[in-house]
């Protein structure tokens, strides 16, 4: 009886130590979902061209980042919006979508259908779309010139949401 005692409270104090160990390792390396007024992480992703786009090149310029997919009816309705201010913007702040996981045989003909020019980059893999753990589409994050996150929509933008946000970066529409 005492020694199934003693091999009971060994792999409890074994159990205990363990997880001890696990709580302590994991601390401040938690990942956590980017939260406005912290720097975003640093990504590279490849544009329709083929050209690698890297988040900390554009420093110095404020970026609006619209994550969506052509299968989204919510981004669909968005597109013309974004469209719009880009055109009118584009030498003031750095438009860019990120698709999900499509292929440019999908996204090309999409975009030419919808009229769509402002640049878009493939997140193949999911990768950025996680690191940012962007929940539904469209996503937008509004970032300043020194890469820090200003303001997330989740959802369709609507005018008064974008110039909000653009004048928070210290752009007026």
């Amino acid at each position: 009886m005492k020694s199934r005692f003693l091999l009971l409270l060994l792999a409890g104090a074994c159990f205990g130590v363990g997880l001890g160990f696990l709580v302590f390792i994991s601390g401040n390396d938690t990942v956590k979902p980017p939260s406005t007024g912290t720097r975003l992480q640093d990504f590279t992703l490849k544009d329709l061209n083929d050209n690698q786009i890297k988040l900390s090149g554009l420093h110095g310029k404020p970026v609006l980042i619209n994550f969506w997919a052509t299968w989204c009816v919510p981004c669909k309705s968005e597109m013309p919006l974004l469209e719009q201010y880009y055109l009118k913007l584009k030498d003031k702040i750095a438009f860019y979508g990120i698709d999900q996981q499509e292929t440019t045989n999908v996204i090309v003909p999409y975009l030419k259908e919808n009229g769509i020019t402002f640049p878009t980059l493939l997140d193949e893999t999911g990768e950025v779309t996680r690191k940012y753990f962007i929940q539904g589409f469209p996503t937008t994050y509004f970032v300043d010139g020194d890469g820090i996150l200003r303001a997330i929509q989740i959802g369709p933008l609507t005018t008064t949401q974008i110039n909000t946000n653009l004048s928070a970066l210290g752009i007026e529409p």
